[in-house]
C-alpha cells in the first residue's frame, strides 16, 4: 500500500496543481506570521489536507516531511475557522505514532471535543497503549519506542535522529531507572560543552525526583579527590573526564556520549579516543552514543571495534521545519520556500536591509534565535532590536534579571537593559550564572529575541 501511496504522492507534487495551492497556502502562512491576514479558501484546504495525508502514508522523508510543513502551515492558519482540520491532524498524528503532537493539540485547543467513530477511537488507544512503556509516564513516537526497546534489552546502541526527535530524554530516563534499580553503579556521561553539562545535571535531577530518587543520586560534574557516592553519574566533558579517570581506578556500568558529533573532530577526537581507551581499561559498560546525523557514526563504530552496536536511525522529528530563504528587494521582502518554486512578496516597511529589521519584521510576537560567529555581533543584533522596541512594561521576571546583570557585571553593561525589552544575546565568554539565567528566561518564553554564537545551539536543548 505504501508503494501505491508513494506513486501517488509523486504524482501529485509534481503537478501544476498542487504548485498553486500549496503557493497559496504559504502566501497566507507569510501574511499571518507577519500579522496580515490572507484567507485560505474552504475549498484549498479540503484539497491540502487531503494531500497532507496522502504523504503521512509513505515511509520515505521526503514525503514525510513536506506533509508535516503542509499540515503545520494549515493548523497554523486555518485550523480556528475549521476545527475539522485540528481532528483531521490529530488523526494523522496519532497514526504516525507522533504523540507529543497529540498532546500539543490538545493542550493548545482544550475547548475542542473531537468525536471520532468507535472503530477509529479503538484503533488510537490501541496504538497509544502500544507506545507506552510501563516505567514512563508519558507515550512515545515509534522513533522513541524502537530506541527504549534497544535500552532496556542491554544493547550497546548508536542512535541518529533529529536534535527534536527526543532521543536525549529517553536515554536519560533509562539511565536514571537503571541506576535506581540497581545495588551500585557508575555511569559516563560525555558531553561537548559546559552549558551541556550544565543541561543534562539539570535534567538528571528533574528525572530522578519524579522517581523519588535524588536524595540516593550524585551527579558529578567535575572531578573529586575524596571519592564518589555509590550511585553516581559523571556528566562531563572528555576533558574533565579524562583528569577524572586520571586520579583513580574507576569502573563504569555505562558510558553514553552525547552530541558525539561536536567531539570527534580535530584534537578533542583524539583525546576522547584516549579518554574510552582508559576508561574500558577497567570497564565493560553498555555504551550508547547518540548524534543528529549518520556523518560520524563509522568513526564509533571504528573507535568501538568489539562492541556490536545496535543501530536506532530516524531523519524524521515531531517538529515540522517550514524553511524560508529572506531576500529585500527595493521596498520588499521576497520569501521563498527552500527546496520549491513558491515565493511571497510583502512591503518591507523599513529602510534598508540590515538583518535586525528582517528579524523584528518577521518574528515580532513570536521566539527567535538570531545566529551571529562573534561575540561583538552578538551584543551589536540584541541591541539594535532592543531599540526597535518602544513603549514596553518590562516584566517582573526581567526587571529582576536585569537588576542581577547590573549589580553583578555593570550598571551600564547592554545586556540589562536588552533584558527589560525581552532580548538578550548569548556567548561562551559570558558568566556562566549570566548564561543560565538567559537561557532559562528563553525556555520560559520571557525572551523573544536571543542573538547568539553556536554555544547556545551546541549546549541547550530549548523548546
Amino acid at each position: 500500500m505504501s508503494r501505491f501511496f508513494e506513486r501517488l504522492s509523486s504524482k501529485m507534487l509534481a503537478s501544476e496543481k498542487y504548485y498553486v495551492l500549496s503557493g497559496q497556502l504559504f502566501s497566507s502562512y507569510v501574511h499571518k506570521l507577519v500579522g496580515l491576514e490572507e484567507e485560505v479558501s474552504e475549498d484549498i484546504v479540503k484539497k491540502l489536507i487531503l494531500v497532507a495525508q496522502y504523504l503521512y502514508q509513505v515511509d520515505s522523508p521526503k514525503f514525510r516531511k513536506e506533509g508535516a510543513s503542509i499540515l503545520s502551515m494549515l493548523i497554523e492558519v486555518s485550523g480556528e475557522k475549521y476545527p475539522e482540520v485540528l481532528a483531521i491532524a490529530r488523526k494523522v498524528f496519532s497514526r504516525t505514532g507522533d504523540f507529543p503532537n497529540v498532546s500539543l493539540l490538545r493542550s493548545r485547543n482544550p475547548e475542542l471535543n473531537f468525536r471520532y467513530s468507535f472503530m477509529s477511537e479503538a484503533e488510537d488507544e490501541f496504538r497509544q497503549e502500544l507506545n507506552t512503556v510501563e516505567e514512563l509516564n508519558f507515550p512515545l513516537t515509534d522513533f522513541q519506542r524502537g530506541l527504549w526497546h534497544n535500552l532496556v534489552s542491554d544493547q550497546d546502541v548508536i542512535t541518529v535522529a533529529p536534535t527534536s526527535a527526543g532521543k536525549t530524554h529517553i536515554i536519560l530516563s533509562y539511565l536514571v531507572m537503571q541506576m535506581k534499580n540497581s545495588e551500585g553503579a557508575f555511569a559516563a556521561i560525555v558531553v561537548p560543552t559546559r552549558a551541556l553539562i550544565s543541561e543534562i545535571a539539570s535534567k538528571l535531577y528533574e528525572i530522578a525526583k519524579e522517581q523519588n530518587f535524588e536524595e540516593d543520586l550524585e551527579i558529578c560534574t567535575v572531578p573529586k579527590d575524596d571519592g564518589y557516592a555509590d550511585k553516581t553519574f559523571f556528566v562531563m566533558t572528555q576533558e574533565r573526564l579524562f583528569d577524572a579517570l586520571q586520579s583513580g581506578d574507576l569502573a563504569f556500568n555505562f558510558l553514553f556520549i552525547d552530541e558525539a558529533h561536536n567531539i570527534a573532530d580535530e584534537s578533542r577526537g583524539v583525546l576522547l579516543h584516549l579518554t574510552i581507551e582508559k576508561l574500558l581499561e577497567n570497564s565493560l559498560p553498555q555504551v550508547i552514543v547518540s548524534m543528529p546525523s549518520e556523518s560520524y557514526k563509522n568513526a564509533f563504530t571504528t573507535l568501538f571495534e568489539d562492541v556490536d552496536f545496535k543501530q536506532e536511525i530516524t531523519s524524521l522529528s515531531p517538529v515540522a521545519k517550514i524553511m524560508m530563504e529572506v531576500t529585500p528587494k527595493n521596498r520588499d521582502l521576497v520569501i521563498e520556500r527552500l527546496n520549491t518554486n513558491e515565493a511571497v512578496k510583502i512591503p518591507k516597511g523599513f529602510k534598508g536591509t540590515h538583518l535586525s529589521d528582517i528579524v523584528y519584521k518577521l518574528g515580532k510576537g513570536s521566539s527567535n534565535i538570531i545566529y551571529r560567529n562573534q561575540t561583538d555581533h552578538c551584543e551589536n543584533m540584541a541591541q539594535k532590536i532592543a531599540d526597535k522596541i518602544v513603549d514596553s512594561k518590562p516584566l517582573d521576571e526581567l526587571e529582576e534579571a536585569a537588576d542581577y546583570v547590573e549589580k553583578f557585571i555593570h550598571d551600564e553593561f547592554s545586556l540589562a537593559n536588552n533584558l527589560r525589552k525581552g532580548v538578550a544575546f548569548h556567548y561562551g565568554p559570558l558568566p556562566s550564572s549570566i548564561r543560565v539565567m538567559v537561557e532559562n528566561l528563553v525556555k520560559e518564553g520571557r525572551i523573544n529575541f536571543i542573538a547568539s554564537t553556536s554555544t547556545l545551539a551546541e549546549g541547550v536543548n530549548l523548546p
